[in-house]
């Protein structure tokens, strides 16, 4: 049986197993996970890029059955924590690409966007997720930023944040769904 409450970086988690009904409150768990380690992010740039001041940002470390987290997806956490520029610099890009990509002004009617300002009002980080890693992988497991975003609202809007410099990406739910929870292989 896990511990009670877990320590990253002076941050607090604590355990939680999340209902089949749904009723809970981070909405990241559809993923196939019922454990996992909630916590919060209450300052910081993350905490504030698109939200405003003062919300605590939903951190949520999943597992796979009542454990404590993986080692490393307590050092993801822990980069997040030391290197919050960094992470919502490449989040925000990515919310310029995928506006700029996919429905630009072709698409949508949408103006260009020249900056990263141009777009600042159009989205928000709801929650955190740290997903455990892959059975066949070595690497960290990426970050699955959850945002709210005024041109994606029909299909949900994710940036996987890997823990090193390459490899950020932005996805659909869709995407989310086939990367880590896909029900024929249950």
């Amino acid at each position: 049986m896990p511990r009670s409450t877990l320590t990253i970086e002076g941050e607090t988690f604590t355990p939680v197993e999340f209902s089949e009904d749904g009723e809970d409150d981070i909405d990241m768990m559809p993923f196939g996970y019922r454990f996992g380690w909630r916590g919060q992010f209450a300052d910081g740039q993350l905490t504030t890029l698109g939200r405003g001041e003062g919300d605590p940002l939903p951190v949520l470390v999943a597992c796979p059955e009542a454990a404590e987290p993986e080692k490393r997806q307590i050092k993801t956490v822990e980069w997040l924590l030391k290197k919050p520029e960094v992470a919502a610099r490449r989040i925000v890009r990515m919310c310029v690409d995928a506006r700029q990509d996919v429905y630009d002004e072709q698409h949508m009617g949408h103006p260009k966007v020249e900056k990263p300002e141009d777009i600042a009002g159009e989205y928000h980080i709801n929650a955190l997720l740290v997903p455990p890693p892959q059975e066949d992988s070595r690497e960290r497991p990426p970050v699955v930023v959850e945002l709210q975003t005024d041109f994606e609202e029909e299909h949900g809007f994710y940036v996987l944040l890997p823990a090193t410099s390459k490899g950020t990406s932005w996805t659909t739910f869709d995407g989310i769904y086939a990367e880590w929870w896909n029900p024929e292989e249950e």
